[in-house]
């Protein structure tokens, strides 16, 4: 026959509660842990106005606004100064495929109805990554486009550019 003492009997009762909270803090400790910088993700909205960072073909400058499936642009420079509408979706794959209108530039010129596609890409700033325990939210305002220009007229070859925020 067991026999249990009252003393045995009140330690168990005592250690029963001490057991259960070391293995819940336990537990907490040893949870896999991911350390995740935060920086934007790609595949973020492209709505709003952007700038080329480099110049198109040597001497002209893209500025675009991406609106709700339209938007417009203008480029300038080389004595054009050419404004007009613009069309763009998203693709399957996440880029984003820009087709400009014709444009009327002045002085018997024109700029030709050209295709751009994009992709978006996060800003890393090496000194704003602190590890986070969180996944990182995205943020357009801190994101660039990198791009492929494809002019509509022969002779030219595509132009890879990059664009950011105006």
């Amino acid at each position: 026959m067991l026999s249990i003492s009252s003393k045995t009997l009140s330690a168990a009762a005592f250690a029963l509660p001490l057991a259960f909270i070391a293995s819940a803090n336990a537990a907490d400790y040893n949870k896999p842990q991911v350390a995740v910088p935060t920086v934007p993700v790609a595949g973020g909205d492209i709505r709003g106005c952007w700038h080329a960072d480099q110049r198109l073909y040597g001497a002209y400058n893209l500025n675009f606004c991406i609106g709700q499936g339209a938007g417009s642009y203008t480029v300038r420079g080389g004595g054009l100064d050419c404004q007009a509408g613009l069309s763009w979706n998203r693709t399957y794959y996440g880029m984003y495929e820009v087709a400009l209108r014709e444009s009327r530039c002045g002085s018997g010129t024109d700029w030709s109805a050209d295709t751009f596609t994009c992709h978006l890409e996060p800003v890393i700033d090496p000194y704003a990554q602190k590890p986070q325990v969180f996944v990182p939210i995205p943020s357009p305002a801190r994101s660039v486009l990198t791009c492929t220009y494809r002019p509509s007229v022969a002779g030219w070859d595509p132009q890879s550019f990059t664009a950011s925020r105006s």
